[in-house]
C-alpha cells in the first residue's frame, strides 16, 4: 500500500506544469522564467526569426536563448562589440512597424513597444546590467498579453541580479 501511495504522489508531481530553470546570463545576472515556458534548442527557424527583427548592421547581437510559450516568444541576445549608446538606440527592422511606447532610463535601459497592422506586437528591452549588455525581444500576436508579460515592468522584473555570484 505504501508503494502505491508513493507512486501516486510521484505521478501528481510529475504532472504539474513546471517552469524551466532560470537562465543564467553572466556575472550573477539571470533571466527568470515563468510557468508554461519552455527553452527549445535554437534551430535555424528560431535564429532566422530573431535575425529578421534586427537590421543587418546589428548582427553583433547573437541570439543566446529563446523562450517559447504558446502565446508569445522571448529572444535574449547578448551584444558584444557594440557601444551602450548604440544598444539603447536599436529598433527592429520589420516593415510597417508602428512604435506605440518608448521609455528611457538614463543611459542604462530603453524599452519600446511596436505593433503592425497584421497584429504582430514586438516589445524590446535593451539594457546594461553589471557592465554587460542584454537585448530582449518579446513577440506575440495576442492583444491582451503585453501588459501582463511583455511590458517594461514585467521584463525588467525578470532580470535578477545576484550580489554574490558563485
Amino acid at each position: 500500500m505504501r508503494n502505491y501511495l508513493y507512486i501516486i504522489v510521484l505521478f501528481l508531481f510529475s504532472c504539474k506544469d513546471q517552469k524551466p530553470d532560470d537562465i543564467m546570463l553572466f556575472n550573477g545576472v539571470s533571466f527568470l522564467t515563468k510557468t508554461g515556458e519552455t527553452l527549445p534548442n535554437i534551430d535555424q527557424n528560431i535564429n532566422n526569426e530573431y535575425n529578421k527583427y534586427l537590421k543587418n548592421n546589428q548582427n553583433s547581437i547573437p541570439l543566446f536563448k529563446y523562450i517559447h510559450h504558446e502565446k508569445y516568444g522571448i529572444f535574449i541576445g547578448l551584444p558584444y562589440g557594440i557601444s551602450g549608446d548604440s544598444l539603447l538606440n536599436i529598433k527592429p527592422s520589420i516593415p510597417l512597424l508602428n512604435q506605440q511606447k518608448q521609455s528611457v532610463d538614463s543611459n542604462t535601459m530603453t524599452y519600446r513597444s511596436y505593433y503592425t497592422q497584421q497584429g504582430l506586437q514586438l516589445h524590446t528591452l535593451a539594457c546594461q546590467v553589471n557592465k554587460s549588455k542584454i537585448l530582449i525581444i518579446g513577440r506575440t500576436y495576442t492583444n491582451n498579453l503585453p501588459d501582463s508579460l511583455l511590458s517594461e515592468k514585467a521584463l525588467r522584473e525578470r532580470i535578477k541580479i545576484t550580489t554574490n555570484p558563485q
